[in-house]
C-alpha cells in the first residue's frame, strides 16, 4: 500500500501524502490521508483510500495465504513457550545428573587408589547402597567381586537379543486387507527386508548377503565398536562386526574386506562396501559364534558366504 501511494503521488503530482499504518488481524492497512493534485482535486484519492482501507472485494488465495501466516505465527509461539518450558524442566534435571556422574567418577578414582577397585569405571558396577559404606568403611564388594561383575556386564552386552519372544510371527495375511492397506504393507515388509535383512530358515551357516564380486581371504579383526576397530585393525584385515555406522567410515578405508550381523543390501555396511569396493557378507547372523580375531577367513561375495580357513 506504501509503495501504491507513493506511486500515485508522483503520477498525480499529489502533495503532502501522509501513511498511517493501522495493525488489524495481523494485516496492515496504509491510509493516505489529503491526497491532492495542483489544482486543490482530491484525484485518485477515493479510490486509493477505499482499496487501502480494505473495502475492496478479497482475493480468496490472498486471504487463505493470509490465514496460513497467521497459523504459522501462532505455532511459533507456542514453540517458543514449549521450548522455555522444557529448558525450564530439562536443564535443571541435566545439571544435576552431571554432578552425580562427577561425584561417581570421583568415587571411582579414590577406590582404585586404595586398590579396592581393579579399574576406576568399576564404580558403576556397585549398588546405590554399597557406595557409601565402601567409599567410608571399606565394608562391601571387594575388587575381585567389582571386576566378575562387570566382566557379566560386557559379556551379557555382546549377546543379540531375541528378535521376538515366543514363536515366530507370521506374515500378515495381504488378501484379507484393504487393496491400498495391503499394498502399503507389501512395501513396509519389502523395505524391512531390504534394509535390515532377512535370513532363510534353511540357510547354511555364516551366509549373508554378498557385496561384491571377488573373493577375499585376510585376517579377521572382531571389533563391537568403532573406537575398538580403529585401535585394533591392520590394513588388509576383515572387519567383523555387528553393525556399521558413520563413524566407522574411517577404519573401512583400509580394511580388506567386511562381516556384520545385521543389515541388508541397503544397509549402511552394504552402501558403503559397494563405493569402496570392499568384499562384504552382510547379515551373517552367526558370524560371532563362529569367527575369532586373528582367524584366517575367506569372504565369497559372490555365493554370500564367509568360511573359518584357519
Amino acid at each position: 500500500c506504501r509503495q501504491q501511494c507513493q506511486h500515485l503521488s508522483h503520477e498525480v503530482g499529489a502533495q503532502g501524502v501522509r501513511l498511517a499504518e493501522l495493525d488489524d488481524g495481523g494485516l496492515v492497512h496504509a491510509i493516505p490521508i489529503d491526497v491532492r493534485d495542483g489544482s486543490g482535486g482530491l484525484c485518485q484519492g477515493h479510490h486509493l483510500l477505499a482499496w487501502c482501507s480494505g473495502k475492496r472485494a478479497v482475493d480468496p488465495d490472498e486471504e487463505a495465504v493470509e490465514g496460513r501466516l497467521v497459523l504459522v505465527e501462532r505455532i511459533g509461539v507456542l514453540l517458543r513457550h514449549v521450548i522455555q518450558l522444557l529448558l525450564h524442566l530439562v536443564v535443571p534435571l541435566l545439571q544435576q545428573c552431571r554432578g552425580r556422574l562427577l561425584a561417581l567418577v570421583e568415587v571411582g578414582r579414590r577406590l582404585a587408589d586404595r586398590g579396592a577397585a581393579a579399574d576406576a569405571s568399576h564404580v558403576f558396577e556397585l549398588e546405590p547402597e554399597e557406595i557409601r559404606p565402601l567409599l567410608t568403611g571399606g565394608a562391601g564388594p571387594d575388587a575381585a567381586v567389582l571386576a566378575e561383575r562387570a566382566a557379566t556386564r560386557e559379556s551379557q552386552r555382546r549377546l543379540d537379543p531375541p528378535p521376538y519372544l515366543g514363536d515366530d510371527p507370521e506374515e500378515p495375511p495381504l488378501h484379507l486387507l484393504p487393496p491400498a492397506m495391503a499394498q502399503a504393507m507389501d512395501m513396509v515388509t519389502t523395505v524391512i527386508a531390504t534394509v535390515f535383512g532377512s535370513r532363510a530358515a534353511d540357510a547354511p551357516p555364516l551366509s549373508g548377503s554378498g557385496i561384491g564380486t571377488e573373493s577375499y581371504v585376510g585376517i579377521a579383526r572382531v571389533a563391537d565398536t568403532a573406537e575398538e576397530a580403529i585401535a585394533s585393525m591392520q590394513p588388509g584385515d576383515v572387519l567383523v562386526t555387528r553393525a556399521t555406522s558413520p563413524a566407522f567410515n574411517l577404519v573401512l578405508g583400509i580394511a580388506g574386506g567386511l562381516v556384520t550381523v545385521h543389515g541388508g543390501p541397503m544397509s549402511h555396511a552394504a552402501v558403503l562396501s559397494r563405493e569402496l569396493g570392499l568384499p562384504a557378507v552382510i547379515g551373517v547372523e552367526d558370524c560371532l559364534d563362529h569367527i575369532r580375531t586373528g582367524d584366517r577367513i575367506d569372504v565369497d561375495p559372490s555365493r554370500g558366504v564367509v568360511t573359518v580357513l584357519t
